[in-house]
């Protein structure tokens, strides 16, 4: 009969133990790293004043510090950590070309009542492939 007891009370331990971990708060999942870019057609010797332009978004993001850096192809830099209050910004990526053969990226967050924030390549790079579609724009990586 004790040997009896002792499976039961095993079986309701088990139990409470399984209805616990299905009550349990789920754990805290790490924010999403967010994208500000575009596939686009790009020539791997631009022409002075063919800018392929801009393009934004608008997004929520939670206070916090983010690792923002720009992205071309599989290319990924400049980068800069950056500390962002809570709120919805304005989020704009810009290639552009400032002589013949070379690109510039300029990113930019806008948090009205805020300073914007800037993350420039400034550089004159060249693109390494051949012409074709590139991804470009930049991201904002949680570190948080």
């Amino acid at each position: 009969m004790a040997r009896r007891m002792t499976s039961a009370a095993l079986g309701v331990a088990a139990t409470a133990l399984a209805l616990g971990a299905l009550c349990a708060a789920p754990a805290t999942a790490a924010a999403a790293t967010a994208y500000d870019t575009v596939d686009q057609y790009l020539d791997q010797f631009p022409g002075y004043g063919h800018s392929p332009g801009c393009h934004h978004r608008n997004i929520y993001l939670a206070e916090g510090t983010y690792k923002w850096s720009q992205v071309l192809g599989g290319y990924t830099g400049p980068t800069r950590t950056i500390y962002l209050a809570k709120g919805t910004y304005y989020w704009e990526d810009c290639l552009e070309v400032p002589a013949d053969l070379a690109y510039d990226q300029d990113s930019l967050l806008s948090l009205p009542g805020h300073p914007d924030a800037l993350l420039q390549d400034d550089s004159g790079f060249h693109l390494t492939g051949s012409s074709g579609t590139y991804t470009w724009g930049s991201k904002l990586d949680p570190q948080f």
